[in-house]
This record gives structure tokens, C-alpha cells and sequence, in this order.
């Protein structure tokens, strides 16, 4: 679904000498050989670049989409790296001389997306792909917090939120009305999609989870996977500056959106895989992270910037997710 997706702002253009004076800290006197944007993102700049005296790539993110974001991304990828697979950070830094915006330094991984991957693997290979996606997740969920909220850049809970009912509805109102993601939609279909949080809403109440560490965009376009030679395993998790304490429900949500949540067999070998090593997950999960999900289609309608492929798969997707409910 992902894959039809555009960026709403182009990314930043630099030029060799104002990379090479980006990397110094991390790399004094070096050299640009070659620089190119990377491929998949669509709201900061990665900029994948060759070094004359390293043999191996590098990639400069800079994160010009929330300023504000940038050192949360930094700790948490710092706070778990030993634990799920992540690019090594070489350095960060809040200020830029180039162009003003937080940037990092960070290991390049050659390694595909899994959301141009998992059609040419077989159902072995999913399988064992599928263990490994369960494994990271526990991995990630693993890390609680006291409370469920947004993480300021010290991995605080800073602003208490509610992720039930309350929670929902109340999230549903910002994006649809006050940030007026409604003008997307006809009225009859925004009164639909309020009654029918107010009427499923409260099965959130039933299952929580507790207030862990969610990536919140756990998605094929941010998983690199490898071949390790025994099958395929997740060789990075990327792009953090989404992330608060919440539940795994909403991870799970991301990851099992169509086209990956329709693989046979696929769901079901993940969530093994999540509680084998020690994740838990409600007996109605799978009805229960469509239901979560719908938190971040609201968001997709409310941005300002939202493209018109964007507004339709929101659109799809609230529809088949009250269908789900309705029809059941």
C-alpha cells in the first residue's frame, strides 16, 4: 500500500563540500567520492555517500521534518541497539553548519526493505522471517515505561495519553474535526466513523498491554531483511522519531496492513514467534490492532500536506476495518 505513497516535500540538496563539512566530526579530512539519495523515506533527508578513504557507505540523515524529534531518535536507537538490530549512530548533533537542521551520521545498511522483498520468498523463507519479526518486536516491547505518552529527547514520558476508548475518540475529534481531516470525507462517512468508535472503541479498554517502547511506523518501508545464509532475519529497524510508550497493539497494526498482514500464514507465525519469546498479546488480537490501527489513518487525514494516494488508502482502509467490525 505504502509503496504508491509520495513525498510531500522534496528532500534537501547538498552539495559534496557541504557533506564533507557534515561529517567532520566523525570523519576528519575526509573526502566525498559519491552522494546520492537513499531510497524509501518521506519526510527527513538520507543521503547515502561514499567516502574516498572508507570502503563501506555511510548515510547522513537529516531531519528536517520535526526538529524536535531528532535526539529522541538518537537515545532510543542508543538505549536498544544492543538489543535490536539498528544502525550504529557515529554522531549526532542538534546543530548544523550547513543548513541549521539536527543531523546524524549513521552505519549505511545494505540490506532490502522488506516491503520489496516478502513477494519473492517462499513459504519457508517467510516462515523463518516471520520468527525473526516476532523476536524483534519482543525485543522493542521489552523497554517499559511507567505510563502510556509521548517521549521527550530524554525517553521521559512527557505528555500522558490515553490509549482506550477515551483515547480513541478523543484522538478521533483532533484529527477529524479540530485538525480537520473531515474535509477528506463526506459527512455520512464521518458520522460513521464516529459512531462506530464510540460503539467498538471500549474493546480497547479490555486489553492494554503494559506502557512499552512502540516504534508507531513498524512498517515494511522501515524493517531491512537479509538472506543470512540459514534464511531470511531482520537486519535493521530504522526511523524512530515516531516512537512513545503505548502498546504493542499498535506495532503489530502497522506491520499486518495489507499487502503483509494478507500473506497466509504470516500473522500467525509473528505472533507466535512474540509470545515464544516472551511477548504478550490479547486472545482477539487481530481484531484488535485493526481497531488501534485507525489512530493512524486519522493522523493520515489530518496532515496538511496529505497526498491524494494517502487520502484514498485512509479512506479504504477505515471503511474495511468498520466492515470487519459490522460484519462479524
Amino acid at each position: 500500500m505504502r509503496e504508491k505513497w509520495t513525498r510531500a516535500d522534496q528532500p534537501l540538496t547538498l552539495s559534496n563540500s557541504e557533506i564533507e563539512l557534515l561529517l567532520q566530526p566523525a570523519f576528519p579530512r575526509t573526502r566525498v567520492l559519491h552522494a546520492q539519495p537513499a531510497l524509501g523515506g518521506l519526510a527527513n533527508t538520507n543521503i547515502r555517500v561514499m567516502l574516498y578513504d572508507r570502503k563501506t557507505p555511510v548515510m547522513v540523515r537529516i531531519f528536517t521534518r520535526d526538529a524536535s524529534q531528532a535526539e529522541k531518535e538518537f537515545r532510543i536507537n542508543s538505549s536498544i541497539h544492543d538489543v535490536v538490530p539498528t544502525p550504529e549512530f557515529y554522531h549526532f548533533s542538534s546543530e548544523n553548519p550547513v543548513n541549521g537542521h539536527p543531523y546524524a551520521i549513521m552505519q549505511w545498511m545494505d540490506a532490502p526493505r522488506l516491503e520489496l522483498v516478502y513477494q519473492k520468498l517462499t513459504p519457508a523463507e517467510l516462515a523463518q522471517l516471520a520468527k525473526s519479526l516476532g523476536k524483534v518486536m519482543q525485543g522493542i516491547h521489552h523497554y517499559k515505561f511507567p505510563m502510556t505518552g509521548m517521549l521527550d529527547n530524554k525517553l521521559k514520558v512527557s505528555e500522558p495519553i490515553q490509549i482506550g476508548a477515551a483515547g480513541m475518540l478523543a484522538f478521533a475529534q483532533e484529527c477529524l474535526v479540530e485538525k480537520n481531516g473531515k474535509e477528506h470525507l463526506s459527512e455520512e462517512f464521518t458520522n460513521r466513523i464516529f459512531g462506530f468508535v464510540r460503539e467498538y472503541g471500549p474493546l480497547l479498554d479490555e486489553w492494554k498491554g503494559s506502557p512499552c517502547l512502540t516504534h508507531s511506523d513498524f512498517g515494511g518501508s522501515n524493517i531491512l531483511v537479509n538472506d543470512v545464509g540459514q534464511g531470511w532475519e531482520v537486519a535493521a529497524v530504522l526511523d524512530w522519531e515516531f516512537a512513545f510508550s503505548g502498546s504493542p497493539l499498535f506495532d503489530f497494526g502497522n506491520l499486518l496492513r495489507p499487502p503483509l498482514g494478507s500473506v497466509d500464514g504470516f500473522a500467525e507465525a509473528i505472533a507466535n514467534s512474540y509470545r515464544e519469546t516472551g511477548g504478550e498479546l490479547p486472545d482477539d488480537w487481530r481484531r484488535l490492532i485493526r481497531l488501534v490501527d485507525l489512530s493512524a489513518w486519522f493522523d493520515f487525514l489530518s496532515r496538511p500536506n496529505a497526498t491524494t494516494e494517502v487520502i484514498a488508502d485512509a479512506k479504504s482502509v477505515i471503511a474495511d476495518t468498520i466492515n470487519l467490525f459490522e460484519q462479524a
